[in-house]
């Protein structure tokens, strides 16, 4: 009786294994046979997508040769500055742009709005790098043959890190005459700390600083500029680069050097770049004390640091230097305690 149940034992293993594997082959061939089909049906854009990635491997490379060989070949030591002066000017307005702004064009949408005693320098960066200190030595030359008793800045995303550096590196270098001048600092989208810029711009950002390659905002292109913020159009390697660099810092953390007046301007939308609560929470913490939030409540688009005009009047009126208009654009101002 023994022998004949481990003889039946055996004899069902066998069989069980058996079946086992033809149901095994027959899914398999099953599989396969849905494979063949889901790769018949991919299998045009797979090329198509490796013939792009190809091409974008080699156009890659040789901007990345070219863009560096004119970052090195081509820097120039001057910087250009768009400088509107103005007979009995009482205050001078510097304006920062932020990354890949066009200078020019800046200067010409805040000329339109500024007052008519009021002189304006704005930086049109190098095309080809970004050297901060040569930037701010060329600043404060400029400040010193333009002299008013009243300066203000106004710096837009990247433009507010380079504000207050340019101030930590005027007291630090005998400029403290110049410095002690600056009254007001207006920020607009400003990065204040990596963890205030939003998690796909940080990405390219890092992405930038480890390959040294970028699609970049195009801020001169009035079409465009309502949809800045989903528009990425080509711009200068070398330049990106090396503002990128900048940006991602480091920088001064001696914000108590920074004017009792500074001003963080915000849209009614969420800014699709900085993070703008984590900014100032930050901003307030390194300066110890309240920073003056205003709400911009006629802008209702999610445009990081908008530069049209009425953003731009907005701007103005806050530091009390906008063109004489009968109606001012409302504000909601909002004091955070530190």
């Amino acid at each position: 009786m023994v022998f004949n149940m481990q003889f039946v034992y055996k004899i069902t293993r066998i069989v069980a294994k058996y079946f086992n594997r033809a149901y095994i082959r027959s899914r398999t061939s099953e599989a396969m046979s849905e494979l063949n089909k889901h790769l018949e049906t991919i299998k045009g854009p797979l090329l198509t997508a490796g013939i792009a990635s190809a091409i974008g491997a080699i156009t890659f490379k040789a901007d990345q040769y070219f863009g560096s060989k004119s970052a090195h070949s081509e820097h120039g030591p001057e910087l250009d500055l768009a400088i509107t002066e103005r007979l009995g000017a009482t205050k001078t307005l510097v304006l920062l742009g932020g990354l890949c702004m066009n200078g020019e064009e800046l200067a010409s949408q805040y000329q339109k709005e500024l007052a008519d005693d009021v002189n304006l320098i704005t930086p049109v960066y190098d095309s080809n790098g970004f050297d901060g200190p040569s930037l701010f030595e060329q600043l404060y030359d400029q400040l010193d043959n333009t002299p008013t008793d009243d300066i203000v800045i106004a710096g837009l995303s990247m433009g507010g890190l380079i504000a207050w550096d340019m101030i930590d590196y005027g007291i630090k270098n005998g400029r403290q005459d110049t410095t002690e001048k600056i009254s007001h600092v207006i920020l607009r989208g400003v990065p204040v700390c990596p963890k205030s810029i939003r998690p796909g711009p940080r990405l390219l950002l890092n992405t930038v600083q480890r390959l040294g390659y970028s699609y970049a905002l195009d801020h001169s292109r009035p079409l465009l500029r309502r949809w800045n913020c989903v528009s990425l159009l080509k711009a200068t390697p070398a330049a990106i680069v090396e503002q990128c660099r900048y940006l991602a810092g480091p920088h001064t953390n001696n914000l108590e050097s920074l004017p009792d007046q500074v001003t963080f301007v915000r849209g009614v939308l969420p800014d699709p770049v900085v993070d703008e609560s984590i900014a100032i929470g930050t901003l307030q913490r390194q300066l110890g004390r309240p920073v003056h939030e205003v709400i911009d409540s006629e802008y209702l688009l999610p445009v990081h640091a908008p530069t049209d005009r009425q953003s731009v009047r907005f701007m103005l009126e806050q530091l009390g230097i906008a063109k004489s208009h009968t109606q001012q654009i409302p504000a909601i101002s909002l004091q955070v305690a530190a």
